[in-house]
């Protein structure tokens, strides 16, 4: 063979291996969006077509992660795109390699100001008594089914829980913050109440000599 036809079946090849999709139409980001870390939802794909949409298992408004699945269960992958999906409106990728797996990851955007903060459920008065133990037993949830951090704690207790002593008598205000992915922001304050215990006398030994 010819060393000119070696080298054209070498570029040939060589093009088959690096072609990789790539982003034809695309809903650019709005300024105001901020996306999730957390991937929301995902899809493996057997390309049929060299232009196909992707993003149709996710939300409105989606970030989307394209790979290329380099093994039959796609443990292994390459990432090839990135696009956004907004309004329901999807995203388009061009020159996929025929009958090969494709996978795609989802995560919701949404504006801030559309975001509905976390709930915190609980109590918000709580009556021990000195050498009692406090415990606010309190849960985060969002309405959205966003995800949520854990309670902080700041004021009086820095935990869920506090084992009271016989100089705590008194009221006293812990403020339980939570806050969603989205950086919304819940703040709910616990009045605990301590009631006087009233210790038994004790006897002293006095040692004379």
């Amino acid at each position: 063979m010819k060393r000119g036809a070696l080298l054209i079946i070498f570029c040939l090849l060589a093009t088959a291996v690096t072609a990789l999709p790539t982003l034809d139409f695309d809903n650019k980001q709005p300024a105001d969006w901020q996306c999730s870390n957390y991937r929301s939802a995902e899809k493996t794909f057997d390309a049929e077509y060299s232009t196909t949409k992707v993003g149709l298992v996710c939300g409105e408004d989606s970030f989307i992660k394209l790979y290329e699945c380099l093994d039959t269960n796609c443990n292994n992958r390459i990432n090839v795109g990135e696009a956004y999906k907004v309004n329901y409106i999807l995203p388009q990728f061009v020159d996929y390699t025929l009958k090969t797996n494709y996978h795609y990851q989802c995560y919701v955007c949404k504006n801030p100001a559309d975001n509905v903060p976390p709930e915190i459920s609980g109590p918000t008065i709580i009556r021990v008594e000195e050498g009692e133990t406090v415990e606010l037993n309190a849960n985060c949830t969002d309405p959205e089914n966003d995800v949520v951090s854990g309670i902080r704690y700041n004021g009086w207790m820095n935990s869920q829980t506090k084992t009271t002593t016989y100089t705590d008598e008194g009221n006293h205000k812990v403020t339980l913050i939570c806050e969603d992915e989205f950086q919304g922001r819940t703040e709910k304050v616990v009045q605990v109440i301590v009631k006087n215990n009233n210790r038994a006398p004790q006897i002293l030994t006095i040692n004379q000599r």
